[in-house]
């Protein structure tokens, strides 16, 4: 590819010219260490070497969570990788190739470079992914943010120019024995995944009383690996609080997860929820004014189905930024609130997703079919068998297949 149109592809794709990847080299995998990085270093910009201890009593935990969805067996990646001492390369690829990988619905880019390495790496082996790789570089972040806690600009600003030396750390993923803070949690959040909270961010602004938090409503477009990330547990038998919680500073608060697709709100909304969000203080995303406004009416009139002082106050507050007239007098009741929704959902093109209409044409088994005939008509059956047998990876519905 010439060098203006490879310029503008990368543009296009938003890729970064030259992306930052790692490889994990696992316990069981170091007979063949030393001849991996020599090999790194031929082909990429070896930057660091870390070589990382995990907790015996926690390793298949830190795997799960690393993995998360992606991980049908845990037990036997724990035994393919050990649960020893392993080796994090950090490396920055000058040249990358990027290429599609995967298939049907889930193809996605990767560095080709990496991907390539890894499998050399894993037939070297002889053991399935006995090396771990970074395919792109929102995957590296992901990585390291699990990994130390710190984004990969923090990585590379504090550890990119030690290459003549093997830095040892020994600590679990983060959030393991809990988060020290929301802000640490949203933090690795910020750096991992892709979401938004959908209301009262209001009460996560410090200085806030972390005892009078309750729950808190994301929605992300990265459903199966968000739970992973924040270490969401079960409540155990014979305990009190909520069924599922997340613990942070010894609390534990309820996460509920809504992603796009799922008939919270319409599925057009819920996209363009995450298109907008925006970042709030350095610290998380929020929902831009108008949608947070209407998101918020939406939940009060169709999912709670009652007024809420709490949020009509908020929803008063919104509407004088927007320029809203005569959204709600207190002092007279008539107001016909739901007209407000009305002409916003009309005027977007969404639609109310407690409709029986809505329902018929967007659900699971309709989703499917759709996606179903898209690719047998664009790639034939034979990736329609290959896609169907990935999502039953994701769903963990086949547990005898090798990561």
């Amino acid at each position: 590819m010439e060098t203006s149109k490879h310029s503008a592809y990368l543009v296009e794709k938003n890729l970064p010219k030259e992306p930052w990847h790692i490889f994990i080299i696992w316990n069981k995998s170091l007979p063949k260490k030393d001849q991996i990085i020599n090999d790194v270093k031929n082909k990429f910009e070896l930057k660091t070497i870390f070589e990382m201890n995990w907790s015996q009593n926690l390793f298949l935990d830190n795997l799960k969570r690393f993995y998360g969805a992606t991980l049908p067996d845990p037990e036997k990646k724990l035994e393919d990788c050990g649960n020893g001492a392993f080796f994090i390369v950090l490396v920055q690829d000058k040249n990358p190739v990027y290429r599609e990988n995967g298939t049907g619905l889930q193809k996605k880019l990767v560095n080709g470079n990496v991907f390539d390495a890894k499998m050399t790496y894993r037939k070297w082996l002889g053991v399935d992914f006995a090396v771990h790789g970074s395919n792109t570089q929102q995957e590296t972040n992901h990585d390291l943010s699990l990994l130390f806690g710190k984004s990969l600009s923090e990585i590379t600003t504090n550890f990119a120019s030690q290459t003549n030396q093997t830095i040892k750390i020994s600590r679990d993923l983060v959030g393991a024995n809990g988060w020290s803070s929301l802000k640490e949690l949203f933090h690795v959040l910020n750096n991992s995944t892709n979401y938004v909270i959908l209301r009262n961010f209001e009460d996560l602004i410090e200085p806030f009383q972390l005892k009078n938090l309750k729950d808190i409503d994301i929605l992300t477009d990265d459903f199966w690996q968000i739970s992973y990330i924040v270490n969401k547990k079960l409540r155990k038998e014979g305990e009190s609080g909520p069924s599922s919680y997340v613990e942070v500073v010894g609390k534990r608060i309820k996460f509920d997860f809504k992603t796009p697709g799922d008939g919270y709100y319409d599925k057009a909304w819920e996209e363009d929820l995450l298109k907008k969000r925006r970042l709030f203080q350095n610290e998380f995303y929020i929902l831009d004014d108008e949608n947070y406004f209407y998101s918020l009416l939406y939940h009060m009139l169709i999912h709670k189905q009652k007024l809420n002082e709490k949020y009509l106050e908020r929803l008063c507050i919104i509407a004088k930024k927007l320029k809203i007239d005569n959204f709600y007098d207190v002092k007279d009741k008539s107001t016909n609130l739901k007209e407000f929704l009305d002409k916003f959902l009309q005027k977007k093109n969404y639609s109310y997703t407690n409709t029986r209409g809505y329902r018929l044409t967007h659900n699971e088994l309709t989703r499917l079919t759709t996606n179903a005939i898209k690719i047998s008509k664009k790639q034939g059956i034979g990736k329609l068998f290959r896609a169907a047998k990935d999502k039953l990876y994701r769903n963990n519905l086949i547990k005898s297949e090798k990561i």
